[in-house]
């Protein structure tokens, strides 16, 4: 009986102990809402975004739940590859629930992936733990004119044929991108799958791309020729100009492996 009086005074004065020694700071726990009262619950519609675009603007949307007033929202900039990106304030009219934002990156160079990632923290607007106050964008400025139409029958590995445009990168020679490749496929809209194809001499490549289809167990698939695939030149492309239709040596894969790889035709048609 002794014993346990005892242990209850002990662990009784390290409760009070520990007690007395956390009084000495604000503690800020788990749920602790750091907005201001009647604060106007701004969001960003999407967190996080990756494009590839033809211009040096992009708009993203944020939104209110309190609708009162016009308003301007400032954003913490978190990242900014190469301070490349310009952006404003959210403005909201009266009575408004969805405001544009526009993000300016004309200092971008072409092909070449930048990202910018924002933050509502303005406790008038948001609070800390309130859901979609964050927003990453990726995007990578690549100008391209369309002249003309691709069309792409699989064989190596799904069985299929793939219409795309036909898009000339107005940067670099001989560099043309598949826009919308394996549409209604492999995605609802496709992806951009860029090819080095030069019209005089008939050499064409394809260096690594991205499906866009992600395996459910052995994550993004990619294609390449089997040149760039294997690192040597024993799998010759070739283009025919009479017919327009090219031969080319694909392989599809992951890094665990391969789905499959031989020969599929391209067919190139320009516009006149």
């Amino acid at each position: 009986m002794n014993k346990i009086f005892r242990n209850s005074l002990m662990l009784a004065a390290v409760v009070f102990g520990f007690s007395a020694c956390t009084d000495e700071y604000e503690y800020d726990g788990a749920g602790e809402w750091n907005a201001a009262e009647n604060y106007q619950e701004i969001s960003f519609v999407k967190t996080s975004e990756s494009v590839t675009l033809e211009e040096s603007t992009y708009s993203f949307a944020v939104s209110r739940e309190n609708t009162e007033g016009a308003i301007s929202v400032p954003f913490k900039v978190e990242v900014n590859t190469d301070e490349v990106f310009t952006v404003g304030e959210a403005k909201f009219a009266d009575g408004e629930k969805t405001a544009l934002c526009t993000v300016d990156f004309s200092k971008a160079e072409v092909g070449k992936a930048y990202t910018l990632s924002l933050l509502i923290d303005d406790p008038r607007y948001s609070s800390y733990y309130s859901p979609n106050n964050a927003y990453s964008l990726t995007v990578k400025y690549l100008p391209t004119i369309s002249v003309g139409k691709a069309t792409w029958a699989l064989s190596a590995w799904q069985k299929g044929v793939l219409t795309c445009d036909l898009r000339m990168r107005t940067d670099k020679p001989n560099a043309y991108v598949l826009r919308g490749w394996g549409a209604n496929f492999f995605t609802l809209n496709g992806v951009d799958v860029n090819i080095n194809f030069n019209k005089e001499t008939g050499e064409l490549s394809v260096p690594e791309n991205f499906t866009g289809y992600v395996h459910s167990q052995y994550g993004e698939v990619y294609l390449s020729d089997l040149n760039t695939y294997t690192g040597t030149a024993d799998y010759p492309n070739s283009w025919d100009p009479a017919s327009g239709i090219a031969t080319v040596y694909m392989i599809y894969y992951v890094g665990a492996g391969y789905f499959g790889n031989g020969p599929e035709a391209l067919l190139l048609e320009f516009n006149q």
